[in-house]
């Protein structure tokens, strides 16, 4: 299918999104997407109300949703000379014009990412959308309300083989903390990282797959609490964090889950490397996907554009 004749329809907006802001932590120093805000109301699914993609579940009515050319985003990622076309918010991977998209970009050499919440990805069955054209990225949101009958070293394990299977990237974020936080949503935090850890020493770190709480609406005394549980449960050998807000991720350093020598410290939330390119000085192990931009921004990005 050309570009001309394939078009995303139930779109929020768009924007131009260091990767940090995605969370993409280890793709690319100093990279950027384009972010295409996608529409899922139709699910039937209560998203995450205190994360940025919060109305990505809302009815249709209260969205004006906008319908967009591919040839337009093939356009608009060339001109801005972007990293990846992020789809983010809603539940992209079951939309009928993926495929299209996918394959256009792919003719186009441009990389794609996608953002899917991990019970709705095995639900409907899209194992095999990660296997997509030019799919390049995979963001994963972990809900702490998942199902406790979920299995959830089984699922994580699957998908992360999947994605190391076929080079693509792959980041976990655990979402839908409330405050005040109660004992229970510390103890469905502390499982998920527990769980997230048995899946990646089952997969014996082939590749870092970091994992991060989105806790930016908590109160200081919360965020606190989820330091403590990531001190205790996430090893060495994991590269978990916490975004405490838009300018704030704790710790402010990545270390290097083979050897633990810092590889990479935050600035804000940008990832400012201590490595000349892609893989640990000390040990050899691959810590980014790709080598850091040449043009070091200071700040991070993240302005709504328009595409049509």
């Amino acid at each position: 299918m050309s570009s001309d004749s394939c078009f995303l329809r139930e779109v929020i907006g768009a924007s131009l999104t260091s990767l940090e802001y995605i969370p993409l932590t280890l793709y690319r120093p100093y990279g950027l997407s384009l972010v295409l805000w996608i529409w899922s109301g139709d699910l039937g699914v209560e998203g995450c109300n205190e994360c940025p993609w919060s109305d990505a579940y809302d009815a249709k009515e209260s969205l004006d949703l906008i319908e967009i050319q591919a040839s337009s985003i093939v356009k608009r990622g060339k001109e801005l000379n972007i990293d990846l076309i992020f789809l983010h918010g809603g539940e992209p991977l079951y939309k009928p014009w993926f495929s299209c998209l996918s394959d256009v970009l792919a003719k186009e050499g441009i990389n794609l990412g996608v953002k899917a919440r991990l019970d709705i990805l095995l639900k409907y069955g899209f194992r095999e959308a990660l296997e997509a054209k030019g799919l390049k990225a995979i963001l994963v949101e972990v809900s702490q309300r998942i199902s406790l009958e979920f299995n959830m070293e089984s699922a994580l394990t699957e998908v992360i083989e999947r994605a190391f299977n076929r080079d693509v990237y792959i980041e976990v974020l655990i979402t839908d903390l409330i405050s005040p936080l109660d004992s229970n949503i510390k103890d469905r935090t502390r499982d998920i990282l527990k769980q997230y850890r048995i899946a990646i020493d089952h997969l014996r770190q082939l590749k870092p797959v970091p994992i991060g709480i989105y806790a930016a609406h908590l109160e200081e005394h919360d965020i606190l609490s989820i330091r403590k549980i990531i001190r205790e449960v996430c090893s060495e050998k994991t590269i978990c964090y916490i975004i405490e807000s838009n300018k704030r991720i704790y710790p402010d350093y990545i270390k290097c889950p083979t050897c633990g020598i810092e590889v990479a410290k935050r600035s804000d939330i940008l990832v400012i490397p201590l490595i000349k390119d892609t893989k640990c000085v000390s040990c050899g192990s691959q810590i980014f996907i790709r080598e850091p931009r040449k043009i070091r921004r200071r700040f991070p990005v993240n302005t709504p554009i328009h595409l049509y």
